[in-house]
């Protein structure tokens, strides 16, 4: 049954996929995507509607395949393009969800880890690698039944050091106006991986290690 949330899981994405039981099951995902795990690509792509896009061929990620993908998907006010992704079986195991170049600023993951915060609580796990290339922040949820993976990478390193609270993190605003010795395009992503807890595989290791700096 899919309700509108209330309380604090209202920032995900304004109606959510609600249960029955007080605790989230592994066929249901913590964003309405209109997708359950276990469906098949036929009955994705018919819940989708319009918004479904076939991809053919799919995407391989070893594991599983994307063979649908839907664009502006809401996430803390945050439009990400949604990967279904399917097993050999042609089952639905995983929906990655991304946010590419100007889209992806500080102040847009951290309103995707304040919606996933929201209706998750706190992340499992948090951590941060701001050495070397790329720089990357990950936090980690875990509930009964759903795994939220999120992942800011930034393949230059300055978009990590900024304050997301500042101005400068506007993408509108040119970085010479702040940053005039750092280059000036920034190839950067925000990736979210939502997919059954039970699902050890998909889990993988965590990309960093260090963690959050208090700021």
């Amino acid at each position: 049954m899919r309700i509108c949330a209330t309380r604090a899981l209202l920032p995900l994405v304004g109606c959510l996929i609600a249960f029955a039981t007080s605790s989230a099951r592994a066929a249901d995902l913590p964003v309405d995507l209109h997708a359950r795990f276990g469906q098949t690509s036929d009955a994705v792509a018919k819940a989708l509607g319009d918004k479904a896009r076939r991809l053919d061929p799919p995407l391989d990620y070893g594991v599983a395949q994307a063979k649908i993908l839907a664009k502006g998907v809401p996430v803390g006010g945050v439009a990400m393009t949604a990967l279904y992704q399917f097993d050999k079986d042609d089952r639905l195991v995983q929906v990655l969800l991304e946010r590419r170049d100007a889209g992806a600023v500080p102040k847009s993951f951290e309103a995707v880890v304040k919606a996933l915060g929201d209706a998750l609580g706190k992340p499992a796990e948090a951590c941060e690698k701001l050495t070397g290339i790329p720089h990357l922040v990950e936090r980690r949820w875990r509930t009964d039944g759903i795994a939220a993976n999120l992942t800011f990478l930034d393949f230059t390193g300055q978009a990590m050091t900024l304050d997301p609270n500042r101005d400068a993190t506007n993408p509108l605003v040119p970085s010479y106006v702040y940053e005039p010795t750092k280059p000036r395009s920034f190839p950067r992503r925000i990736v979210l991986r939502l997919f059954p807890a039970s699902n050890t595989q998909l889990a993988g290791q965590a990309v960093c290690h260090q963690p959050p700096l208090r700021r």
